[in-house]
């Protein structure tokens, strides 16, 4: 099996659980750091990507040249039917390589949150294994909307479109990869989010701490699943 690669957009947004799962289980993997303009490696040495989100708005990915030669890789990516798993901002660009729309949500979400699975999603091999509701942690203020030929796969209660797939392509809103250091981090970062999402730091920190062991499970599993696509 060829390294995973990661793609790493932001230094503040980072693989989380993510490479506890690859290291537990001896899975050989390369991080990119879009950000610091590293160079993305050559298709044909790749098979599967995961693409982490970042602190800036998909609605501005142009105002950003690192952005903009993701974005271009992505399409490369999916012309070449590569196994690729979007998170938040990266399942947003998904979607807009996709040609949907991506907008600003009705209300910021942040914190920890149910995922319901639809009919498609209990149906769909990225959620095997998931119950039909599970926490997990979200962290954002857009939004994508569901590309044509698509389904929605998951809902939250604020934001309805959490999950899609398109053929070996995986979207996904919320943070699946989220850790107690990513938490932490975020919140001290992004004070003003904090205050519109109508909650306190340590009440979005000790929300996390009490459903942390779900939410790596659920990680843990999408990326068992992920890894069979």
């Amino acid at each position: 099996m060829k390294p995973i690669l990661i793609i790493q957009n932001a230094q503040i947004v980072t693989p989380g659980t993510i490479t506890d799962y690859l290291e537990q289980n001896n899975i050989a993997y390369n991080i990119v750091h879009s950000y610091q303009d590293q160079s993305l490696p050559e298709l044909d040495e790749i098979d599967f990507v995961i693409n982490l989100g970042s602190d800036l708005s998909m609605r501005d990915y142009f105002c950003h040249n690192h952005l903009k030669k993701v974005s271009h890789y992505v399409k490369e990516l999916l012309r070449q039917k590569k196994n690729y798993l979007g998170i938040c901002f990266s399942g947003q660009m998904l979607a807009n390589v996709l040609d949907a729309d991506i907008d600003k949500n009705n209300s910021i979400e942040i914190g920890v949150a149910d995922i319901t699975l639809t009919k498609a999603g209990l149906n769909d091999p990225i959620f095997e294994n998931i119950k039909q509701c599970f926490k997990t942690f979200q962290w954002h203020g857009d939004c994508f909307s569901i590309p044509e030929g698509c389904v929605n796969l998951a809902e939250s209660a604020i934001t309805k479109n959490q999950a899609f797939r398109h053929q070996n392509a995986i979207g996904l809103q919320f943070h699946p990869e989220a850790d107690l250091s990513i938490v932490k981090n975020w919140v001290e970062a992004f004070p003003n989010d904090v205050k519109e999402s109508k909650q306190t730091a340590d009440e979005i920190i000790s929300d996390y701490q009490t459903d942390s062991e779900q939410i790596k499970a659920v990680n843990f599993q999408l990326l068992d699943n992920f890894i069979k696509l």
